[in-house]
């Protein structure tokens, strides 16, 4: 296939391939005709498409499986869908629901940069913040709830983005999406796609106007169309007429319960469309809109197409109302649009036209189900009919009008057809094609959802068979959901990417960045490209059966594992009890944690005390390592001023070993340019506390000193030095007296040993006799035994 990629400008294209391949020749689509035209040929190539999924949408949505024309000329009675796919696929969204919607968090965010002890730190805050931004967007949920039912009704759950700067994409339908034929699902083969849109007035309104409104807006177009709207909109008449190429939406218009062309609020109608090119060397996706002027002939069966621009006063002519020109729009695809696929296609290479889904797998079981459900009835029915036996017309009269009320008189040319004379239906077959479906519809939703049939199961099965049934059922669902989670992480990337712009419009990415800054966050954190994004991944895949299964045998083993792993354990099996991750981290909050730089921090300090060297251990946080020794010193210092501010020389020396090993943190601390504030506040408190150690070092020289003044001669006073000597004397006899008592400790404990070695001796040597007398009393009695036998 040919595509836009390196082509030189021009006005031509071929493309009218019925099944949408797109064969362009060096177009860059500088013409809003050719835009118009390519886009025309799209959605006529894809008509076939929308119909069955048509199909699909109304059997979901509960349509009745004959026709109106079967019903009139087969004379059906009931005509009724039973909703069996209808459950099926709301169990199927809801495993979707309980593996990406429901999680708390939603996504878990690993950083790449700055200091290690740092990393961890700045990822919880990011983290905190975004998800609290997701979990409150109510038009987050709704727009994941909607592209994971577009997912598996349809095997496609389109979000696109329809700005550069908004964080929260918006759903989109399978039908507004066109794509050229032979485009692979991994899409690294489009050459370009188109977008349907439409807007209301404050939507339009809000693009074209504001600050940093982009340059590629036609406000001039704009504003005409507003100017339409509003003189529409006070007949309240909507122009709709585009659903007529959308059959999907034609149903859903008809599901509301009304004319769907009726009472509509107008909108504005375009077709956005994308384009990848290189032109001047700038490789990326370009961006032109169209309005879609396109209309039905006269003739609603007709395929002949029309334009009308007249309404935009375009006077028949096309124009773009945005056009991006010859710069970038985006770099990637990823930037613009976002698929989820939920595809159950065997042939590979896959392709996006080829994709296969839940709705294509149970449309045609559901049907027959439903079918066979209404003509069972039509026979319930009719055997609950007294049919009657005449001999003519007349006598079919008469028996119209027997009343059985009461009392009454048969005629006797009227009589009963007994029950062995009527027509008997085989109950045996029409239960075994019953079965037969609904076994096909269980082997068909399978890999979606968990089996809805195993309340039907025997109900003496042991436990052990039917959590080998879940399994297996896991196994399946486990592929699809694993997917899901592949596919939603290239999304949650996109969005992360956007939260990182430092001049957004998007209020909520203004507030995110402005509190992950306000918690010491640094702006260089703030970097997509330094993050690891990763779907928050719930046990059992979102099958409420298999997470209360895993929850319970880990809670079996929830005592060995470490004291931050049991409230991980606990609060998984709170969620799977409850459904409610909100109540599952209220009733397991986190609990403060000492990391091991501030426990070995502690134990340091009182080594450095001692005057003993300490060699510094690699990879420890020097910002806990300031703090904590900062506060042991501080804590020294207050107990040397609580007992008259007088310091022992150990003491002195103890604290300026202390206040080298701050320094050296400080120093490392100060290679990190965005902790400069902190560095300067832990310099300036290490200075306050050794102003005070230089004060004790001090008063210690001038009572020396002062001892030795009084002295003349230099000597120490003889009544100190009786002092003294007797604190030596004390200190020695009490030093004795310990050591004394340490080993007469220690004899007694030896004591101790030997005797119980000896006892343990003893014991051995008893058992060893105990066991000598018992294989001696053994062996005699087999030799009676023997000599007994050979006297007989």
């Amino acid at each position: 296939m040919a595509e836009t990629r390196g082509g030189a400008t021009g006005q031509g294209c071929g493309l009218a391939k019925a099944d949408g391949r797109a064969y362009c020749y060096g177009v860059n689509f500088t013409s809003p005709s050719v835009v118009e035209q390519l886009i025309n040929d799209l959605r006529y190539a894809s008509w076939g498409r929308a119909c069955n999924r048509a199909e699909i949408n109304s059997l979901f949505n509960g349509a009745p499986p004959f026709t109106d024309q079967e019903v009139e000329q087969n004379r059906i009675a009931v005509n009724v869908n039973d909703l069996s796919s209808t459950h099926i696929d709301m169990a199927a969204r809801s495993q979707f629901t309980n593996a990406l919607v429901l999680p708390n968090p939603l996504v878990d965010i690993a950083l790449d940069y700055g200091p290690v002890w740092k990393k961890s730190q700045w990822a919880g805050t990011i983290t905190k913040h975004l998800n609290r931004l997701m979990k409150d967007s109510l038009a987050f949920q709704e727009e994941e709830e909607s592209t994971f039912a577009q997912t598996v009704l349809h095997g496609i759950g389109p979000c696109n983005w329809s700005d550069r700067y908004s964080w929260c994409g918006e759903a989109r339908g399978v039908e507004d999406i066109l794509i050229p034929g032979d485009t692979l699902r991994s899409l690294k083969n489009l050459p370009f796609f188109a977008v349907y849109r439409s807007w209301s007035a404050p939507e339009l309104s809000r693009m074209i106007s504001g600050p940093k409104v982009d340059p590629g807006w036609n406000k001039t177009l704009a504003k005409r169309m507003l100017r339409w709207i509003d003189k529409e909109s006070i007949r309240l008449m909507g122009t709709k007429y585009p659903d007529l190429w959308m059959p999907e939406k034609w149903a859903e218009r008809i599901k509301e319960g009304g004319q769907y062309w009726l009472a509509q609020v107008p909108t504005v109608d375009v077709w956005d469309f994308y384009f990848w090119s290189d032109d001047d060397g700038q490789a990326g996706w370009k961006r032109r809109i169209v309005p879609d002027t396109w209309s039905l002939s006269g003739n609603a069966t007709s395929a002949v197409m029309t334009q009308d621009r007249q309404r935009y006063g375009l006077n028949g002519k096309a124009d773009f109302i945005y056009d991006s020109g010859s710069r970038n729009y985006a770099d990637r695809l990823d930037e613009i649009i976002h698929f989820q696929f939920g595809d159950a296609s065997a042939v590979a290479p896959f392709r996006y036209h080829t994709v296969r889904s839940l709705g294509f797998l149970m449309f045609a079981v559901c049907h027959l189900q439903n079918r066979l459900k209404c003509k069972i009835h039509d026979a319930v029915f009719e055997n609950l009919l007294p049919y009657l036996r005449v001999n003519n017309p007349a006598d079919a009269e008469r028996a119209l009008k027997v009343s059985l009320d009461n009392y009454a008189v048969i005629d006797p040319t009227v009589s009963f057809i007994p029950q062995n004379e009527r027509i008997q239906i085989n109950q045996n077959l029409a239960e075994m094609g019953l079965a037969i479906n609904q076994q096909t519809m269980s082997q068909n939703s399978a890999p979606f959802m968990q089996r809805f049939d195993m309340h039907d199961e025997n109900p003496n099965e042991t436990a052990t068979k039917t959590m080998a049934k879940m399994t297996a059922s896991d196994a399946l669902i486990s592929s699809v959901i694993g997917r899901a989670y592949a596919y939603q992480k290239y999304k949650f990337k996109e969005m992360a990417r956007r939260f990182c712009v430092a001049d957004s419009r998007d209020p909520d990415v203004r507030k995110f960045r402005l509190c992950c800054l306000k918690a010491g966050v640094p702006e260089e954190a703030l970097n997509v490209e330094a993050w690891d994004v990763t779907p928050t991944k719930v046990s059992g895949n979102g099958n409420k059966m298999m997470q209360m299964a895993i929850a319970e045998k880990m809670m079996a083993v929830r005592q060995l594992h470490a004291p931050e792993a049991q409230a991980r354990i606990l609060r998984s099996y709170d969620f799977a009890v409850t459904g409610d991750p909100d109540m599952a981290n209220a009733l397991n909050p986190d609990q403060p944690h000492i990391s091991d730089t501030v426990h070995d921090s502690q134990l340091l300090a009182g080594t450095l005390m001692l005057g003993m060297p300490v060699t510094p251990k690699g990879g420890a946080n020097p910002q806990e390592v300031i703090e904590t020794l900062l506060h042991s010193m501080a804590s020294v210092i207050k107990r040397i001023e609580g007992t008259g501010g007088m310091a022992t020389p150990q003491e002195i020396t103890g604290l300026q070993n202390i206040a080298a090993y701050i320094g050296q943190n400080i120093k490392q601390l100060a290679q990190d340019k965005t902790m400069k504030p902190k560095v300067k506040e832990y310099g300036d408190d290490l200075g306050k506390l050794m102003n005070l150690v230089k004060a004790y070092a001090q008063r210690l020289q001038e009572q020396a000193k002062k001892a030795q003044e009084q002295n003349g001669n230099g000597q120490i006073d003889p009544k100190d030095k009786a002092k003294v000597q007797a604190m030596m004397i004390q200190a020695q006899t009490k030093s004795k007296i310990q050591g004394e008592a340490h080993a007469q400790r220690t004899a007694e404990r030896q004591i101790a040993f030997q005797q119980k070695i000896k006892q343990d001796a003893i014991k051995h040597h008893v058992e060893i006799k105990k066991k000598d007398i018992e294989t001696a009393a053994t062996v005699r009695r087999g030799g009676l035994k023997s000599f007994s036998n050979g006297d007989e």
